[in-house]
Parts: C-alpha cells; sequence; structure tokens
C-alpha cells in the first residue's frame, strides 16, 4: 500500500506517478522493472519514490489493485452457487474486453504470464467458505482469462472449452 504521504499528494501528481508506474510494469516484468524509468517518467526525485511506497513490489500490487476495480467496474459477477455458463462466460468476455478497452491490457499481461506466480498474495484471496464447485469455477475462469490473454487469436476456442467444462460440473 502507498504511504500517507502519496495519499496525501496532489491528484495530478499522484496520477502522474501511476501513469509511470502502469507504463513501466506494463513494459516489462516485475523482475525486471526498475525505479528509474518511473521517477524520470513521473518526474520525481528517486528518494521521492521511497516516501511514497516500500519497494517496487508494493508499488506495483497498488497498481494492479487500481487496475483490477477500474476492470472489473461494469462486470457484474454470477450469483454464487448459482451462477449459469452464460452467466461465467459473460465474465470472462467482459473481463478480457474491459481489460482490453481500458488501458491497463499491457499490465492485466505482464501479470498473467510474468509476475502472478512472483509477488507476495494477497491475505485470503480466495475465501475459505467456497464450495468445491465454486472454488473449481473460479480456477476454471481464471486459467482461461489466462490463456485468452496468452493466445488471444484462440479465445473463441479456449471459451468453448470453457463452456463445455462448466456444463458437466454445474450439472452435478
Amino acid at each position: 500500500m502507498p504511504t500517507e504521504t502519496f495519499l496525501n499528494l496532489d491528484p495530478n501528481k499522484q496520477s502522474r506517478i501511476i501513469q509511470a508506474c502502469l507504463h513501466e510494469f506494463g513494459t516489462r516484468p516485475l523482475s525486471e522493472a526498475q525505479v528509474a524509468p518511473i521517477v524520470k517518467e513521473a518526474k520525481i526525485a528517486r528518494g521521492s519514490f521511497y516516501k511514497y511506497f516500500e519497494d517496487l513490489t508494493d508499488a506495483y500490487q497498488y497498481v494492479y489493485g487500481i487496475a483490477l476495480r477500474e476492470i472489473h467496474k461494469g462486470i457484474r459477477p454470477p450469483d454464487r452457487g448459482h451462477g449459469q455458463v452464460s452467466d461465467y462466460l459473460a465474465q470472462v468476455t467482459n473481463f478480457l474486453d474491459q481489460s482490453h478497452q481500458s488501458g491497463y491490457y499491457d499490465l492485466i499481461r505482464q501479470h498473467l504470464l510474468h509476475n502472478e506466480e512472483r509477488i507476495p498474495p494477497r491475505p485470503q484471496a480466495v475465501p475459505m467458505e467456497l464450495s468445491p464447485q465454486n472454488w473449481a469455477v473460479g480456477v476454471l475462469v481464471h486459467t482461461t482469462i489466462k490463456e485468452c490473454v496468452r493466445e488471444p487469436k484462440a479465445q473463441a476456442a479456449k471459451l468453448e472449452r470453457l463452456a463445455a467444462v462448466l456444463t458437466k460440473l454445474l450439472a452435478h
């Protein structure tokens, strides 16, 4: 999380820093990202970056959180335990469409292809009260999104496969 110092900055300066982070984190994996391009693009001192964020991972997680909130704004999740196959397919399609239209696609792509396994997990990212079926649906949906980002030209085939598996899974 950013520091109070960052949160108290002028919104225009915050926006410049966030945009610089988006550019850096959307261009290369987190393991290769550097502070220097961020501070240069944002026009801030290197020391200021560390007054705003603990490290690059902290900045990355903050910016990625912003991206996810923005992308999910228009996406209505299926009712837990009552979703239909068409609901889940719409959710995946909407997420992919929103990602492309939002300006966050490069960040999402870097995250899914390179960074997801390398950053510390958020506490309780997956509620333990999920039924095994809902957990499986979540894993399948996330995996399909990742595969569609990896191979955009195969999106239709990936969605067909998801529909076939969900049809069988939700029939029980």
